[in-house]
Protein backbone atom coordinates (compact mmCIF):
# COMPACT_ATOMS: atom_id res chain seq x y z
CA UNK A 1 0.00 0.00 0.00
CA UNK A 2 1.28 3.19 -1.10
CA UNK A 3 2.08 6.08 1.63
CA UNK A 4 -0.23 8.96 1.05
CA UNK A 5 1.64 12.48 0.75
CA UNK A 6 1.05 15.05 3.15
CA UNK A 7 -0.99 17.69 2.07
CA UNK A 8 -1.32 20.79 4.27
CA UNK A 9 -4.53 22.34 5.14
CA UNK A 10 -5.88 24.60 2.94
CA UNK A 11 -6.14 27.39 5.16
CA UNK A 12 -4.27 28.06 8.54
CA UNK A 13 -4.75 31.08 11.31
CA UNK A 14 -3.56 34.07 10.73
CA UNK A 15 -2.21 35.85 13.91
CA UNK A 16 -1.32 38.91 11.63
CA UNK A 17 -5.35 38.65 10.89
CA UNK A 18 -6.52 38.77 14.53
CA UNK A 19 -3.93 41.33 15.37
CA UNK A 20 -5.32 43.60 12.31
CA UNK A 21 -9.40 42.54 13.05
CA UNK A 22 -8.56 43.73 16.37
CA UNK A 23 -7.40 47.04 15.15
CA UNK A 24 -10.14 47.24 13.40
CA UNK A 25 -12.30 47.35 15.84
CA UNK A 26 -10.18 50.03 17.72
CA UNK A 27 -9.44 47.38 20.92
CA UNK A 28 -6.04 46.99 22.69
CA UNK A 29 -4.59 43.78 23.41
CA UNK A 30 -5.66 44.68 27.61
CA UNK A 31 -8.93 45.63 25.90
CA UNK A 32 -9.60 42.08 24.01
CA UNK A 33 -8.82 40.49 26.76
CA UNK A 34 -11.28 41.93 29.09
CA UNK A 35 -13.83 41.47 26.25
CA UNK A 36 -13.51 37.73 25.96
CA UNK A 37 -13.62 37.81 29.75
CA UNK A 38 -16.83 39.66 29.80
CA UNK A 39 -18.57 38.01 26.58
CA UNK A 40 -17.56 34.48 28.54
CA UNK A 41 -15.65 33.13 26.19
CA UNK A 42 -12.94 32.52 29.26
CA UNK A 43 -13.60 31.83 33.02
CA UNK A 44 -10.87 33.74 34.20
CA UNK A 45 -8.81 36.67 32.76
CA UNK A 46 -5.80 35.78 30.47
CA UNK A 47 -2.91 37.25 30.13
CA UNK A 48 -2.10 39.90 27.66
CA UNK A 49 0.70 37.53 26.91
CA UNK A 50 -1.50 35.03 25.24
CA UNK A 51 -3.00 37.44 22.90
CA UNK A 52 0.40 38.41 21.71
CA UNK A 53 1.11 35.02 21.44
CA UNK A 54 -1.61 34.34 19.25
CA UNK A 55 -0.46 37.56 17.26
CA UNK A 56 3.20 36.57 16.86
CA UNK A 57 2.21 33.36 15.51
CA UNK A 58 3.14 30.75 18.35
CA UNK A 59 0.51 28.74 18.84
CA UNK A 60 -2.96 29.25 17.72
CA UNK A 61 -5.90 29.41 19.82
CA UNK A 62 -8.47 26.17 20.46
CA UNK A 63 -11.88 25.93 18.85
CA UNK A 64 -13.40 27.45 21.66
CA UNK A 65 -11.19 30.64 22.47
CA UNK A 66 -11.67 31.40 18.31
CA UNK A 67 -15.33 31.53 18.22
CA UNK A 68 -14.80 34.05 21.69
CA UNK A 69 -12.78 35.85 19.90
CA UNK A 70 -14.61 36.63 17.01
CA UNK A 71 -17.61 37.09 19.18
CA UNK A 72 -15.80 39.64 20.85
CA UNK A 73 -14.34 41.20 17.81
CA UNK A 74 -17.63 40.56 16.00
CA UNK A 75 -16.36 39.03 12.79
CA UNK A 76 -16.56 35.92 11.79
CA UNK A 77 -13.86 32.86 12.45
CA UNK A 78 -13.01 32.91 8.93
CA UNK A 79 -11.48 36.26 9.59
CA UNK A 80 -8.58 34.52 11.04
CA UNK A 81 -7.18 32.54 8.73
CA UNK A 82 -5.50 32.84 5.62
CA UNK A 83 -4.33 30.46 2.67
CA UNK A 84 -1.98 27.95 3.45
CA UNK A 85 1.61 28.39 1.99
CA UNK A 86 2.81 25.46 0.12
CA UNK A 87 6.70 24.26 1.01
CA UNK A 88 8.79 24.34 -2.49
CA UNK A 89 11.00 20.86 -1.93
CA UNK A 90 14.69 22.00 -1.74
CA UNK A 91 17.24 20.29 -4.07
CA UNK A 92 20.83 20.42 -3.49
CA UNK A 93 22.68 20.64 -6.68
CA UNK A 94 24.24 17.64 -7.97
Amino acid sequence: MAKKKFRPAPYVFSGALLKSARKAAGLTQEDLVIALYQNGGTDKILPVTVISAYECGGSPPKSNRLKALARSLQVSTDAFFAPAKRRRRLTWPA
